[in-house]
């Protein structure tokens, strides 16, 4: 357990860019994130708090046979959330669509903390420093209980 629980830490600072120096290898650039996509079982519920909660802005609905979705951009771009809402009696494969857990990296997780508990977002997993990794990290969710990782780095 304790080892999992380390690899999974130090998958997160590898992610975070925490002086990790990757091998410069001969070929194509390696895969960036794009996107990454969350089930909703109320969109304008999940709307409001990836966009009142976390500053993300929605650039309009996709309407399919099957399912509704929005896209959500994070403030200075790079990579999307996408939301999707099945329709009727289709079914997302598998149940919901789910990963395990987004991880984003954030300036002032303090401030951040504030504004999801004003905009009525409560914390899931408060606020822990991790000195030893230079990091303060907390854990909250979206309505549908998709869980949100907020990471960030110190000096």
């Amino acid at each position: 357990m304790r080892h999992a629980r380390m690899a999974a830490v130090a998958a997160v600072l590898f992610s975070l860019g925490c002086g990790a120096v990757q091998a410069q290898t001969p070929g194509p650039p390696p895969a960036k994130a794009l996107s990454a996509t969350f089930a909703s079982t109320n969109l304008d519920r999940s709307i409001a708090f990836y966009t009142q909660g976390l500053g993300l802005t929605a650039t309009g609905r996709m309407e399919r046979k099957e399912v509704t979705e929005v896209p959500l951009l994070f403030p200075g771009g790079g990579m999307s959330l996408l939301l999707m809402r099945w329709k009727g009696d289709a079914a997302s494969p598998h149940g919901k669509p789910r990963i395990g857990r987004l991880i984003l990296n954030v300036p002032d997780l303090k401030a951040l903390a504030a504004r999801l508990q004003a905009a009525g977002y409560p914390l899931q997993r408060p606020i822990a420093e991790q000195p030893q990794f230079h990091i303060l990290v907390a854990v909250t969710e979206d309505p549908d209980g998709n869980q949100l990782e907020l990471v960030q780095r110190g000096p």
